[in-house]
Formats: structure tokens, C-alpha cells, sequence
């Protein structure tokens, strides 16, 4: 983890896995054991790559502990306040990156991807949780205008990453450090 994110210097980084609530999240080692990291751990990772990453998305169940941590460094994190199904999260994340992809900021991303949990007759829309920075004083007198074109997703990166998402899982078959959703029937 520590190697991709210093080499590839993401703008947003998604975990897709396990939580276990204050004790941290679920990662796996060298060896392919499960390792808790802590969130003390995950906040000090974050806060020294604060300049580059501008939004987490802790797709885990329980990790709502992580991203009130995590937050504070970060612009944008979202995590979990309770278990999430599979079907939950799939629908949450395809939505989220459909609608960056599309342009939208990342808070009206957030809102499409409880959307499509609704939308799909799944009664966890409300288990996603955003978490956003509070600005300095000093960057807070920005004008609404500039506000808005930093949130615009073309301001983020351009995307160029594919993911496959299906089933339970997403993966990313590009390789590079940016995301495009792209959505097939098969």
C-alpha cells in the first residue's frame, strides 16, 4: 500500500474490504495474513499525503471511526457507520465514480451513490457517511465561485484508470493513478 500510494500519488484512494470499528481496518501483509492497521496509523499515512490525496473512500464496514480520523487531513473522506452488504457497496461506488466521471462534485457524487442504493431496493442508504474538512479561515473567504471549480472533477484529474466492477469486487485493469467508471451489461 505504502508503494503504490508514494509511486502512483493518488487523488483518490478506495479501500474495499473489512473494518472492525476502532480497532482499525482489515489489510493484508507480506505474507497474506490479515493485519489490523489502526486509525492512528491510517491518520498519520494520510496527513503526511494530504497535499496529493484529496478524497478516501473506506468501503468497509465500520469505518466510520477511520474517516472522522482521517478527515482531518483529507478534504474528503467517506466511510461506513455500520455494516454494508456487497450489493451496497457495489451500487454506492459504481454510482460515486459514474458521477465523477460525469463531472459532478465529490459531495454530489456521494448523494448519487446513496441514490443508487435506494434505487436498487437496498435499505442501506444511509450507511455511507461523508466526512468533510473544515477549511482554514484563511481559505474559507475563497470565492463561491473558485469553490465550485475546485471541486469539479476535470480540476481533480483526468480520469484514465478502468475498473471492473462486478460481483463483489473492483479492480483496477489499467494500472495507472486515475479513475474512469465505466459501466458494461456484461
Amino acid at each position: 500500500m505504502l508503494h503504490a500510494l508514494v509511486k502512483h500519488k493518488p487523488q483518490i484512494v478506495h479501500f474495499s474490504g473489512h473494518g472492525a470499528g476502532d480497532q482499525g481496518l482489515a489489510l493484508e501483509d507480506d505474507s497474506g495474513q490479515t493485519q489490523l492497521v489502526s486509525t492512528e496509523v491510517l491518520t498519520q499515512l494520510f496527513k503526511l499525503l494530504k497535499e496529493k490525496i484529496n478524497c478516501v473512500l473506506l468501503n468497509a464496514c465500520y469505518s466510520e471511526a477511520q474517516a472522522e480520523a482521517i478527515h482531518q487531513p483529507i478534504n474528503y473522506v467517506i466511510g461506513m457507520n455500520q455494516a454494508i452488504g456487497d450489493r451496497a457497496a457495489i451500487k454506492f461506488a459504481g454510482a460515486f465514480y459514474q458521477g465523477l466521471g460525469n463531472e459532478l462534485s465529490i459531495e454530489d457524487a456521494y448523494e448519487l451513490g446513496r441514490i443508487a442504493i435506494q434505487l436498487a431496493g437496498i435499505p442501506e442508504s444511509l450507511t455511507p457517511i461523508l466526512k468533510i474538512r473544515a477549511k482554514p479561515p484563511a481559505e474559507s473567504k475563497t470565492s463561491s465561485q473558485q469553490e465550485q471549480k475546485q471541486d469539479k472533477p476535470e480540476d481533480i484529474s483526468p480520469f484514465s484508470n478502468l475498473f471492473n466492477i462486478s460481483n463483489s469486487s473492483i479492480k483496477n485493469v489499467s494500472g495507472s493513478r486515475t479513475i474512469n467508471y465505466h459501466e458494461s451489461s456484461s
